[in-house]
Formats: C-alpha cells, structure tokens, sequence
C-alpha cells in the first residue's frame, strides 16, 4: 500500500453510527491523555536536563542489580547498544524485561536497543517482542512536587512472525499521536490476526509512534480487549536512510 510520512489513506471500516460515536469519543479521550504525556515529557526541559536521571536513575546504576530485581530505568543519556547487553542478559536467563523511559530521547534509546537486538541477532537467538503503557511516577525535589508520565515497555522472546509485508504505516515527527492510536486501534480491532509494519526515523518519531501504540492500547481496552499489543522492530534500508521498522500484532491473550 503507497504511504507517504504521516498516516496512510484508508477507508475506513463500514460501521453503526453508535460504534463509530464511541469510537470518536475514545480517540478524544486518547488525544486528552497525549496532550497531558506530551506536556509531562516536555518537562524534562524545564526542570532540568537531568530530570530522567534524578528520578528514574541511570542505566548504568540500574544494571548492576542482582538478576530478577528490579526494572532497567532509561535515561536521556542511556546508550542503546549497552541497554541491549542489559536486555538480551534477562531474556537469556528467562524474565521478562521490564523498563522505565520518560522524555524523547529516553524512549528512542529503548526503540532502538530493541532494534539491535532484532537486526544483529545470530541466527540461533530468539529476536524479542515488546509492548507499551504509560505509567505516573511522582517527582519529588527541594524545589517540584508533581507527577510524571512515563512509557512503561514489556520485553519478551518474540513472538511475532516478521512477516515482510503488510498494511504499512510511516510515522513522521509531525504525525498526529490521537489519530496514529487510532489508526492502529481501528485496524487490530477489525482484525485482530492483522499485521502491519510501521517505519519511523529520528527521535521524535519514534517517541510519536510509541505513544501512538500506547493510545491505542488504552482504546482496545476500553471496548473490553485485553490482548496486548506487541511490536517487533529491526532496522531496515530505505533508500539511502536506516530506518526502524516495527511489525504490529495482537498477542493472542
């Protein structure tokens, strides 16, 4: 399907005029929650550039822990291919990897441990799949008493088939993150075999199509869908650009 960066030209489903007003109430309500986890992202900047690391701790204190205890915590200053060491070592020993990123680039270093992980894998390695929600965290400081929303990923082996195709999604940082949701919503609740593939490049995109699958997350289980949504990136050639590209699916509970 030809897409350009933004969102891709559909038709949308033949629906009730009821089903089709409850699902333009959830997306105001997803768009509501955007604008508040945008607006709580963008307070890194204002408290401080070191915000991320005050509050969640930086990645090289959260992997010295005891296997099994804990969350990995990212900050805007973690590297992504040392978060992938992290990662690949509690998926070998069986765990699930749970971890904590809040602020753009915070986010964008966990896409692309993940990514890493899927591109460079060796071919007797399971690649991993990952899932997203936002979660509050309170910020406590000499000078600021207030909440923080942040993306909370679930990582696990993959359990995706990296189909090579599908209905493609190109994820731009202008995108708009309530329509992306619904997008992503309209499409896996119609079909919940359905796969699709979602291409993002730089930073801000990334964290758009994050929030976009968080929101869409929040959709399904507003009309009762409990299944998560789970998204497999690897990095893949666009032209002349390296992209992350992201198969999309529901897990099958």
């Amino acid at each position: 399907m030809a897409a350009v960066f933004g969102l891709p030209v559909m038709r949308a489903p033949r629906r009730s005029q009821r089903c089709s007003s409850t699902v333009n109430i959830l997306a105001m309500v997803a768009i509501g929650i955007c604008i508040v986890a945008s607006a709580e992202f963008g307070r890194e900047k204002t408290l401080g550039s070191t915000v991320a690391d005050v509050s969640m701790g930086a990645i090289d204190t959260s992997m010295t822990r005891a296997s099994g205890i804990g969350k990995l915590k990212i900050s805007s200053t973690t590297d992504p291919r040392r978060l992938r060491g992290a990662v690949m070592a509690r998926l070998n020993d069986g765990e699930e990897v749970d971890m904590d990123a809040a602020g753009i680039r915070a986010i964008s270093s966990a896409l692309k441990s993940l990514a890493i992980i899927n591109t460079r894998k060796p071919s007797e390695v399971q690649g991993c799949d990952g899932s997203v929600e936002f979660r509050r965290i309170k910020i406590s400081n000499a000078t600021h008493n207030s909440n923080l929303t942040i993306v909370n990923f679930k990582v696990n082996p993959s359990m995706l088939d990296d189909i090579g195709h599908g209905e493609e999604i190109r994820v731009s940082r202008t995108t708009h993150v309530g329509k992306l949701g619904g997008t992503i919503f309209r499409l896996l609740e119609g079909d919940p075999s359905k796969r699709l593939l979602m291409r993002v490049m730089g930073a801000e995109a990334t964290t758009r199509a994050i929030k976009g699958l968080c929101v869409a997350r929040f959709m399904l289980e507003e009309q009762g869908i409990n299944n998560r949504i789970l998204f497999s990136p690897k990095f893949v050639r666009d032209g002349e650009l390296s992209v992350v590209e992201m198969t999309i699916g529901m897990s099958a509970s």
